[in-house]
């Protein structure tokens, strides 16, 4: 017999997942490989699910099923793969971080085995101190582009080291397009122009 209190923290948690209808009896994904097509791009929109429990089920299933395809691809046979998480403080902030350590353990093993088999990671936020620290030491490269915010520039500063501060006073007042990219294939941090993009897209001027 355990303790009754931890039993009905489980139960009530237990019953929010099944009025949340996330579980049912088909696999409406199907193959997963189906996602790792050469020049395709998959997305999974939650921007309208307020539930966490619901967002970590799927993006930790989501992650896990297709590392778990690289890991067994040993003849490389499956293209490379980026899985990109935008407004990734919404998922996986540093309040939360807590009740994510599915997500989170997954994007440490992806982060430390997956390159070798062509899986990258890249995350993407307006809102960089709301992040917990893990992510931050989980990306080799960063991008930043204008930061008004005291406590998002600091987040940045503490998580990049040996940056010229002259660089740091940049960021509040760059331009459309413009970054500072730190990264370890460069000795110094530098600034650069991102080009426009040079497709089409619908919705777009």
């Amino acid at each position: 017999i355990g303790d009754k209190s931890s039993y009905a923290v489980v139960l009530r948690k237990l019953n929010i997942l099944k009025r949340s209808g996330v579980f049912d009896t088909q696999n409406h994904l199907g193959d997963y490989s189906e996602l790792l097509k050469v020049g395709n791009v998959s997305i999974f929109d939650l921007s309208n699910s307020q539930n966490l429990y619901v967002n970590n089920i799927v993006i930790s299933t989501l992650l896990n099923k297709l590392f778990d395809l690289k890991v067994r691809d040993k003849d490389n046979r499956l293209p490379p793969l980026m899985i990109v998480i935008e407004e990734a403080h919404s998922f996986i902030s540093r309040d939360r971080a807590s009740s994510m350590e599915e997500t989170l353990d997954i994007l440490r093993d992806i982060s430390r085995r997956g390159r070798k088999r062509w899986l990258s990671l890249c995350f993407i936020s307006q809102q960089p101190s709301h992040l917990p620290p893990e992510i931050y030491e989980l990306c080799n490269t960063k991008i930043v582009h204008q930061i008004t915010g005291g406590k998002n520039l600091d987040s940045i500063k503490g998580s990049a080291g040996g940056v010229n501060p002259a660089l740091w006073d940049e960021i509040p007042i760059m331009g459309q397009g413009r970054c500072l990219i730190i990264s370890p294939q460069f000795r110094h941090a530098i600034l650069a122009d991102v080009r426009p993009c040079s497709s089409r897209r619908g919705m777009t001027e």
